[in-house]
Formats: C-alpha cells, structure tokens, sequence
C-alpha cells in the first residue's frame, strides 16, 4: 500500500524505487491473504467445517477477490502511475478484515458473546451519534485540506531543499 501510495505521488526515484518495492511485496501480501484467512478458517472456534459450507464458501470467494485485486495492483504498479494501484492495493486488506467477521458471525468475541449481546443501550448511541455528527465533518474538513497541501507530485530534489532550508 505504501509502495503504491508512493508511485502515486512520487516522480524519478522515489517512483522507480516505489515500483520495485511494490513488485517485492505484492507477491509477498498475496501470500500472507491466503495464509492468515485459512489460519482463521482453521482457527475459529465458531466454525464447524463441516456444517459451515456456506461460510468457507464465502470466504473461499472473498480471498479470491482479494488475490483478483493483488495481481491488478502488481500490473497496474507495472503499467501505471496515478492512485489505482493504491485503490487495489486497499481491496485486500478489506476482504481480510470482512472475511474473518464472516467467519465468526454472529459472535462479536467468539464464542462467548454475540453481537446483540454486546449492543450497547439507547443513550449511548444517541450520544455517539451526536459526537459523530460533529466530528465527522471536522475530519473530512481536515482530510480535504491535507490533500490540498499536498497535492502534486513529490521528487527527491524537492526534499533536498527542504532539508537545506
């Protein structure tokens, strides 16, 4: 992701060396999807592999997707510059974390409690849902005028000069 987000925003070397980490470690990330999402299959005390069809079904067709974005990432980082490796490069990580809560519906801390068990009462939500109808807009004023601070592209003499002044 890191790499990606490089390539995106980095010119001459930094975006020649963001490509070649990128190629380095999208095989690597790939790899490790396949891993830790069977490691959870394997692990989850909720999960009857033999009962559970459905849900190693699912999961079996969201760790494909994952790996789907990986290898457009890898050929896009090959191809490209712009944000869509980086685009694809975040698909995975959401895959993983959307696999495991399959694996483990509807246990929110398998097996002890499930989601309904651990709902919060009415007047925490309806404080939350203030909070957050105030600070949300804060942060996305915030993320937009971070972006606009740094827009552009990135070089290595840009940051040479920064360090000389």
């Amino acid at each position: 992701m890191g790499a990606s987000w490089l390539n995106n925003k980095g010119e001459g070397q930094i975006e020649r060396h963001a490509k070649k980490v990128g190629h380095i470690l999208t095989p690597l990330v790939a790899v490790l999807l396949l891993v830790v999402t069977l490691g959870a299959l394997l692990a989850s005390p909720v999960l009857s592999l033999h009962q559970e069809a459905f849900k190693i079904a699912g999961v079996i067709g969201m760790m494909v997707l994952g790996i789907v974005a990986l290898v457009t990432q890898f050929f896009l980082l090959k191809n490209s510059n712009g944000i869509m490796p980086f685009v694809f490069s975040a698909v995975p990580q959401a895959i993983a974390l959307l696999s495991i809560s399959f694996i483990n519906y509807p246990y929110l801390l398998p097996p002890a409690m499930t989601i309904a068990q651990a709902q919060a009462p009415q007047s925490t939500f309806q404080f939350l849902l203030i909070a957050e109808g105030l600070l949300i807009p804060i942060t996305i004023g915030y993320q937009f005028f971070a972006q606009w601070l740094f827009r552009g592209k990135f070089t290595l003499q840009q940051g040479e000069q920064g360090k000389a002044a």
